[in-house]
């Protein structure tokens, strides 16, 4: 176990910072899993208290920026962000503290599970509105803004034959309904909520790992979690186009939004593109990186995203 002494030491010494008030007389540290930057550890304190204890492995500023837009998402959602520690002082990486969420993601959803799932969404957003300038909306909702930075970091997963097959269809896509894109809010979104990322636990719904969350488009959280027609385990929800109307209008109950439905198709090509970058670069890197899962899913999910891509994208434009 990394950092075991370190970081019992560390819960010792700021018990009070995170609401122990009691002795502390049993500290137990387990393994939670590991994603892309960071490590995470979940700490059981006299067998009540749970918090994890994150240890952030790269893209550090980034991670910081999102803690600090934590604070600002309702209380029920997620988990509380507690501290960060950038010092390197206690253990030679920098780290996070947050309050552990039960529950467990599900391979398979149910329609009230969906419902959940768009409610909570809608909730959060509603609760996070803010105005934005015309002039900024080409960087906070601009697909295309988003796309060219994940371009940026998977740059090694460009080269792939169908990448580049795909990629100016998806430009021209995003770019011929750019005018569903001509709004003047924008909200706190997770950034990162597909299906991995959504736990459920005794009838309500939660979010994970929230190291992408920014301001931006609410409509790119509604379209993070599916695929239309068959699922790509473990990250996307296969949704009937009558599931997916089902879902928005489930959101819209909670948070009206003009042209959400069109938004949220946009982002849904452009978020599936993007994860397309990512299994290749994870298929690229397997044997460099540690991950949650086995080889061949990686490659199962690139083939079923690129069929969907091409076939959607060579269909038509339009929405």
């Amino acid at each position: 176990m990394i950092y075991l002494y370190q970081i019992k030491k560390i819960i010792t010494s700021k018990k009070k910072h995170l609401g122990i008030s009691e002795k502390i007389v049993n500290i137990e540290v387990l393994k939670l899993g590991r994603g892309e930057n960071s490590r995470s550890i979940l700490v059981i304190i006299n067998k009540r208290y749970k918090l994890v204890f994150r240890v952030i492995l790269k893209n550090v500023s980034g991670q910081h920026s999102a803690f600090s837009i934590m604070n600002k998402i309702p209380s029920d959602i997620g988990p509380k962000f507690i501290l960060f520690d950038n010092t390197k002082k206690k253990i030679p990486r920098p780290y996070a503290i947050f309050t552990y969420i039960e529950g467990k993601s599900k391979r398979k959803w149910s329609k009230k599970d969906l419902m959940m799932h768009a409610k909570s969404l809608a909730l959060l957003h509603r609760n996070t509105e803010f105005h934005i300038t015309r002039a900024s909306r080409h960087t906070v909702i601009n697909p295309e803004t988003r796309l060219k930075h994940d371009l940026k970091l998977f740059k090694n997963s460009i080269d792939n034959p169908s990448v580049k097959m795909l990629l100016p269809k998806v430009l021209r896509f995003i770019r011929e309904n750019e005018k569903y894109f001509h709004k003047n809010k924008a909200n706190i979104i997770h950034g990162d909520a597909c299906n991995i990322n959504v736990i459920f636990h005794n009838n309500s719904v939660n979010y994970i790992d929230w190291e992408n969350c920014t301001f931006g488009d609410n409509a790119e959280d509604i379209a993070r979690i599916f695929i239309p027609g068959h699922g790509v385990e473990p990250w996307f929800i296969g949704l009937s186009e009558s599931h997916l109307e089902s879902y928005i209008n489930e959101y819209l109950k909670y948070y009206s939004d003009t042209n959400l439905y069109p938004r949220v198709i946009v982002w849904n090509i452009t978020k599936l593109f993007t994860s397309l970058l990512y299994f290749i670069w994870r298929i690229n890197n397997f044997d460099k990186n540690k991950v949650m899962f086995p080889k061949h899913m990686y490659t199962q999910a690139i083939i079923s995203t690129t069929v969907f891509l091409e076939k959607r994208l060579n269909a038509s434009t339009k929405i």
